[in-house]
């Protein structure tokens, strides 16, 4: 297998917030096309078990709208398979989400990048990287999971559930919190013009 490929099946969440639209995509172990009762399908989960598709989207953007503020809105999600580790990526289902932003922090959000590290139980890493969200000006680096907020420890569990199907690139499941932190994203700076 090629390393670090997407490949066999990956989300890519799209959403809008007061500055840009933006996209995030995340691994998952595996998809199966739509089936009774499972409009967009389902994933497979590191407990072997099938999750329907929407349910696992739709608990991970729960948690996400949690911290980004009611101006973002997240749009839609896009699931697409790999043939193989080189092939290209053929979307497969556009599920419609629609879903605002719940946070009322009233701190600086324009081009702050907030980045979640985890190691797989294949020991490599997995980022989720969310963009225009409130930084409450802590720019600290956490390394240890009980010293985040609740909010961020949920988007933590959710990617780590042995019930879903999120994966890293190496396909291994993410199992250890290594970091959160906010950041200046210095390529949105520029395209904002605040460079």
């Amino acid at each position: 297998m090629t390393p670090f490929s997407l490949y066999p099946a990956f989300v890519r969440i799209s959403y809008t917030t007061a500055y840009a639209p933006h996209t995030m995509t995340l691994p998952v172990l595996d998809w199966n096309p739509p089936s009774g009762g499972h409009p967009s399908g389902t994933f497979l989960c590191h407990d072997g078990s099938q999750e329907d598709a929407e349910t696992m989207i739709d608990a991970l953007v729960a948690q996400l709208a949690a911290v980004w503020l009611p101006t973002t809105n997240i749009n839609e999600a896009i699931i697409y398979t790999m043939a193989a580790p080189v092939a290209p990526a053929i979307p497969q289902i556009t599920y419609e989400i629609g879903v605002p932003g719940t946070n009322t922090n009233t701190g600086w959000a324009e081009a702050v990048q907030l980045t979640f590290t985890l190691r797989t139980d294949l020991f490599h890493k997995m980022k989720l990287v969310m963009l225009d969200v409130p930084s409450d000006n802590d720019f600290n680096k956490y390394t240890s999971e009980a010293a985040i907020n609740v909010e961020f420890q949920q988007i933590v569990d959710e990617l780590k559930a042995d019930g879903n199907g999120w994966c890293g690139r190496d396909r291994g499941q993410p199992t250890t919190f290594v970091s959160m932190i906010f950041d200046l994203n210095d390529a949105l700076r520029e395209r904002y013009r605040l460079a």
